[in-house]
């Protein structure tokens, strides 16, 4: 029998959920961790050593491990796999638990196909701040089964900010980046995917801001064109890099490429970070990390609302642009910081994977 069977299938799920696996056997606990989706090709650089894919459909995984708790992340699959494993761990009487990343499409997690927001949602949720449990109470789920753990993500990514400031910022340039001039500002812009469970939040509106070019209607795009026209105002001009989402394919921002000096994708997201002078996005957790990182950041909304799909700019922790002069005066801003020291801009709570591991075990029945 293995204490827990943890789930993963989403790249965001490989950030939350895989700093917890150590915390849980360092407690003594045994943890079969399985993979799939997205997440495979994620898992080992979130530090999931061990993950394997799954044995068939929910109840051949639950025979295989016999886990006294069923932990799963979230996807944009509405066939996830974790579904049948809260359903089928639910008929044999076991605890079930989710670790939710963040508060976006809080009402999409556990709906599946269904029209029930809390259609297979499990017997407590696990989420990094008030922010997402707020989210969840508003849909209706216990109070009383919603547990704020911190993000134990943060704790991985403080830790290894330290180790690159013992390497110091000159080395990890030159590996990272090659010979880009020290006296030239580098801006990394964290790309995203223009899709998601509801398409239509991810397409030009008219609650849409600014427009790019105008021809486009993916959020994405139209986001590069409005930072690639501020970029063009700023004098010297910046060295920049796009950096692609674990879900992006070339393909879909390869029109994109020309506009920047390079284009990354695979090996180390914080390396690249920790390298560059500023970094730009909308809402991906490489803006957090880029501050927790110390390095100046701006997140550019197309659609102001969308503020709250990222806690750190919900909580004012990062600064946000979303009309075509806020851009470029963001834009101007963030490189006047080139060459500061690098001092963290957004604080965390510690420890937060020993507190969900914590959680995890009282939890397990016994």
């Amino acid at each position: 029998m293995t204490d827990v069977l943890m789930f993963i299938e989403d790249p965001g799920a490989v950030n939350f959920m895989a700093p917890v696996i150590p915390a849980l056997k360092a407690r003594g606990l045994s943890v079969a961790t399985r993979v799939t989706g997205a997440a495979t090709a994620f898992i080992h650089v979130g530090g999931a050593h061990g993950a394997v894919p799954p044995e068939g459909d929910a109840d051949a995984m639950l025979a295989a491990v016999k886990p006294r708790l069923v932990l799963t992340g979230t996807s944009e699959n509405l066939h996830s796999l974790g579904f049948g494993l809260i359903q089928g761990a639910r008929a044999q009487g076991l605890v079930t638990a989710a670790m939710v990343d963040g508060p976006s499409n809080a009402a999409l997690r556990f709906r599946g196909t269904t029209n029930d927001a809390l259609a297979f949602a499990p017997d407590h949720v696990m989420v990094p701040d008030a922010v997402t449990a707020a989210a969840f109470v508003a849909l209706g789920y216990p109070k009383s089964r919603v547990f704020v753990c911190g993000h134990p993500h943060y704790d991985w990514v403080s830790a290894r900010g330290e180790e690159l400031k013992r390497a110091g910022k000159s080395a990890v340039r030159r590996r990272v980046l090659g010979d880009v001039p020290a006296e030239v500002p580098v801006i990394v812009f964290a790309a995203e995917v223009s899709t998601g469970l509801v398409p239509a939040l991810y397409r030009a509106s008219d609650r849409y801001t600014i427009h790019g070019s105008g021809k486009s209607v993916y959020r994405s795009d139209i986001v590069i064109e409005e930072l690639l026209g501020a970029l063009a105002l700023v004098t010297p001009k910046p060295y920049t890099v796009l950096r692609l989402h674990p879900k992006n394919t070339e393909a879909e921002l390869a029109p994109f490429f020309a506009g920047f000096d390079t284009v990354s994708m695979g090996g180390s997201a914080l390396e690249l970070v920790f390298a560059s002078d500023a970094v730009v996005g909308m809402t991906s957790i490489l803006l957090a990390e880029a501050a927790i990182l110390g390095r100046p950041v701006l997140a550019i909304l197309p659609r102001l609302e969308e503020y709250e799909w990222l806690p750190s700019i919900l909580r004012g922790q990062i600064p946000l642009a979303s009309t075509r002069a806020q851009i470029q005066e963001g834009v101007a801003a963030l490189l006047s910081h080139h060459g500061d020291s690098g001092v963290p801009t957004i604080a965390f709570e510690p420890d937060a994977a020993a507190h969900a591991a914590g959680v995890i075990a009282s939890l397990i029945r016994p």
